[in-house]
């Protein structure tokens, strides 16, 4: 419902929030000619931030609204939104449905910025663990799934927003995804400078001196460097299954099992290095900063 201010205050057409006005609400938030009804209490319990803001606002009644103070603020509404949702109900994210990754990614920005450190804690966590994972063997499962819950947009959107929200850890595994992108469109998502495309390690596996074919091992070891290297350079970390069908049946035991144990070495050492690609910290720092238990 558009309506105006009290006539003590500035004439300008105000909009009430449809998604988050409290009819028994202590205080109204306004950012832009948005009016959000909330309350303070719960807002001052988990943020400082907030609580400062309102025993400010408190002896000076200026700007009032249906009797309740009102208090400017200067973030996204749609942001904003979000985070007074969760901020308010608890079960915001706690469905059987995967949140969406923006509203995520929203309720973050505001949560750093209000200092709501329980909210903040919560969502990284949540970020960590099914979008841009920290470990190898997380990865592995979420190709398996085919990234269902989270597309290129919000590994995009992530990776925008990460280093404002002090959110570093989430950086390794949105930027390796964004490696699928092109140059050309890198440059229109702000990622141009920090994302640098590179190929994953090509296993060199020499023959075994236990070889048992050893001419038809050699020429096989040869024919699959070659189609990795095509591969990694479109697809960092891919897995050994991908391949192993196709050149299980044509080489020895002895040299197949070497092949698939240099493999798994290689890929472990090169996502254990993958910060670095990018000038960012070890996972083992990124642990201790961040407080998360990936």
């Amino acid at each position: 419902m558009a309506v105006n201010t009290d006539a003590t205050n500035h004439v300008q057409l105000q909009l009430e929030s449809k998604e988050v006005w409290y009819l028994d609400g202590s205080v109204v938030l306004r950012t832009g000619n948005t009016l959000y009804c909330v309350y303070s209490g719960i807002l001052s319990q988990w943020s400082d931030v907030f609580k400062d803001m309102f025993s400010s606002a408190q002896p000076d009644l200026k700007d009032v609204y249906q009797g309740r103070p009102v208090v400017e603020v200067f973030d996204d509404p749609e942001d904003l939104v979000h985070f007074l949702k969760a901020i308010h109900d608890h079960r915001y994210f706690e469905t059987d449905v995967l949140p969406v990754v923006a509203h995520m990614v929203a309720v973050l920005k505001v949560a750093t910025k209000y200092e709501v450190q329980y909210l903040r804690s919560a969502i990284l966590q949540r970020l960590v663990e099914r979008h841009c994972v920290t470990t190898l063997s997380l990865f592995d499962d979420l190709c398996d799934s085919g990234f269902q819950a989270t597309t290129l947009k919000d590994f995009i959107l992530i990776a925008n927003n990460a280093r404002q929200c002090g959110a570093q850890v989430l950086l390794p595994s949105a930027l390796l995804m964004c490696c699928e992108i092109s140059y050309e469109n890198l440059i229109h998502c702000d990622l141009a400078s920090s994302c640098n495309l590179f190929k994953a390690f090509l296993p060199t596996v020499k023959q075994l001196t236990d070889c048992l074919t050893s001419a038809e091992c050699r020429i096989t070891f040869a024919e699959c460097a070659s189609t990795f290297d095509a591969a990694l350079s479109i697809i960092p970390f891919i897995s050994f299954s991908s391949f192993c069908e196709v050149f299980q049946s044509r080489l020895c035991l002895p040299c197949f099992r070497a092949w698939k144990d240099s493999h798994a070495e290689g890929r472990q050492e090169l996502w254990d290095s993958l910060p670095s690609f990018f000038g960012l910290p070890t996972w083992q720092e990124f642990k201790q900063q961040s407080g998360c238990t990936f």
